[in-house]
């Protein structure tokens, strides 16, 4: 026996049809608006309703509870995925967040279990010419650690540390389960959501990833824009990395892999038939200047000598892209004789310091005809 809506004109099939209309608008497509109130009235007596957080907005870090139904996902022959993808069904069928929406819970989906005992969960999949709302969602089992200094690069650094998805197999986190070859091979796959953090992450950067591994990135993926027209709304961004050898200056546990760009040499001394300056001490240039004074003695020789005479040098420190006057405020100098010490105040840089040591043509003690000069860099963005 058929079932017609008394609420609408007309009871033929025609009048019944006709009120589907398209473009999912739920409030003039009588097929949508019944299975709304069909879901309202069994909402209730769902056994898998469970609590959890959903982000306000992407890269928030901010979550608000939500209601949903929670279910397994199944393979294409049937087969439950893992404990660790889930698919999350709304009980609002327009609320259709979109990929890379970062959900927050537990297995107990106690909403007032600290925040670390939780789980961040990923949006990476879904279906939206489905007339219900569901997300399939992946647990990160992990987080990458950097060092922060805002989107510019200028801001006060600070330890960040981001949840992530690592998995050696791209098919079985839930972005396509057939795609078990991806194109770009790597030891590791790492996919975290797109943001202002992850945005910054470049090729060659190195992780610790899990109890103690460190690994490189050799290709980045950012093009699963969720709008053809906007290149930066991208839903969620793929390292592709290769184990990589430790190193001394890893923080294992603060969990911050060491990267920096490779250090260039320092430009050789320019030398003037036999004479030359150079650094002297330290042998080696640290990478990076903290607020613990550093000392610098150079000298200058007549080949292999160091010559021993109070000849007058000019020190020229510079920062680029910063006048001379506001520069002096990023670092404290001072210096006797041949030697000169260095320490970085509070105040951060990221463009590093540029230290000239020059001996000029009329020293009146050596006879060069150009000017002696060496000249290095030391970076200022370390974090203490």
């Amino acid at each position: 026996m058929a079932v017609y809506d008394t609420t609408m004109t007309g009871t033929n099939s025609y009048t019944l049809v006709s009120q589907n209309s398209k473009n999912f608008d739920r409030d003039t497509n009588f097929y949508l608006r019944t299975m709304q109130d069909k879901i309202d009235s069994d909402w209730n007596m769902r056994s898998n309703r469970v609590d959890l957080e959903i982000e306000d907005e992407k890269g928030a870090e901010k979550y608000s509870p939500l209601e949903v139904v929670i279910q397994t996902v199944k393979d294409e022959k049937g087969k439950v995925i893992s404990d660790d993808v889930r698919k999350v069904v709304f009980r609002d069928i327009m609320f259709k967040p979109p990929i890379g929406t970062r959900f927050r819970f537990s297995y107990n989906f106690d909403l007032d279990e600290p925040d670390e005992d939780k789980n961040i969960w990923i949006s990476l999949n879904k279906n939206t010419s489905s007339p219900t709302a569901e997300n399939v969602i992946t647990r990160c089992n992990g987080t990458l650690g950097t060092i922060w200094t805002g989107e510019d690069g200028k801001g006060k650094p600070i330890y960040h540390y981001e949840p992530c998805i690592a998995t050696h197999d791209l098919g079985g986190v839930g972005i396509d389960w057939n795609n078990t070859i991806p194109s770009v091979r790597a030891d590791q796959y790492i996919i975290v959501q797109h943001n202002k953090y992850t945005k910054l992450y470049e090729k060659n950067q190195r992780f610790i990833v899990g109890l103690n591994e460190v690994f490189k990135v050799k290709y980045i993926s950012r093009n699963d824009s969720l709008h053809t027209y906007d290149a930066d709304d991208v839903s969620y961004t793929i390292l592709y990395c290769d184990h990589d050898e430790e190193n001394p200056l890893d923080e294992f546990e603060k969990r911050i892999a060491y990267f920096k760009a490779e250090r260039l040499p320092d430009a050789p001394p320019v030398k003037v038939g036999s004479f030359f300056i150079k650094i002297v001490e330290p042998v080696s240039i640290p990478t990076e200047l903290f607020s613990t004074p550093i000392s610098f003695r150079y000298g200058i020789f007549d080949g292999d000598t160091e010559v021993g005479l109070p000849i007058p040098v000019r020190i020229d420190i510079t920062l680029e892209g910063v006048d001379p006057v506001t520069a002096k405020n990023y670092f404290v100098f001072s210096g006797s004789d041949d030697t000169f010490t260095l320490r970085r105040t509070k105040v951060y840089s990221r463009a590093p310091l540029k230290v000239s040591i020059s001996v000029q043509t009329d020293n009146g003690f050596i006879p060069v005809d150009e000017e002696l000069n060496v000249t290095f860099e030391i970076s200022l963005r370390g974090l203490e």
